[in-house]
């Protein structure tokens, strides 16, 4: 049960006044100490230093003050004005293009097919058979080179292949493939890129 309060249990109209100025006082306490210092950076009374709350949520400028990242500057390639590499960017002054070839393997014999590239010169590929698996190396020769002498890039048994490919050296860059079978296997190959000429040696 219930009483409803009487006017003697009621504050009076000064223990108000006090009670509220207490509560302003307090919030004032409050908001100079700790709201201003952590919230907005101000600290007047230096409490907030103090306390370690002094620009708590001011946002970090570190990142934002210190000088930008040089790029690294572009490497030329040797005796090669016009081919530029960095980690960002390959820039060629050979024109970009695609080409496609086809090359029938007899049983048990091979053949090549190569684009000639400067150094850092990329191309994307893809190639093929129209049957079973082949066993190709993927390499290449540098300009220059004794005869018989390259640099391997990938060997594999396989029927198809791809990705992206980028030059090591300045020379012919491209594909040997070899039929152990016994039917004829033709093999076609699709290069888009930066190379100078696409042929079969």
């Amino acid at each position: 049960m219930t009483t409803s309060p009487t006017p003697e249990t009621l504050p009076s109209r000064s223990q108000l006044a006090k009670a509220t100025l207490l509560a302003l006082i307090a919030a004032a306490i409050i908001l100079t100490t700790t709201v201003l210092p952590a919230e907005h950076g101000l600290d007047p009374t230096g409490i907030g230093q103090k306390l370690g709350l002094l620009g708590m949520s001011a946002p970090d400028t570190e990142a934002t003050t210190e000088p930008a990242a040089e790029l690294p500057q572009p490497d030329p390639v040797s005796n090669q004005s016009d081919l530029l590499i960095n980690q960002y960017v390959v820039q060629d002054s050979t024109p970009f293009r695609s080409g496609q070839m086809s090359v029938t393997l007899p049983a048990n014999k091979g053949a090549e097919i190569k684009a000639k590239m400067l150094k850092g010169a990329q191309f994307t590929f893809a190639w093929s058979t129209d049957a079973g698996p082949v066993e190709f190396d993927m390499h290449g020769e540098e300009t220059g080179a004794a005869k018989d002498v390259f640099t391997s890039y990938w060997q594999a048994d396989a029927k198809i292949g791809s990705g992206t490919f980028t030059a090591p050296f300045d020379g012919s860059h491209g594909w040997y493939w070899h039929n152990h079978g016994t039917e004829p296997v033709t093999v076609t190959v699709q290069v888009s890129g930066f190379y100078a000429e696409f042929f079969q040696p």
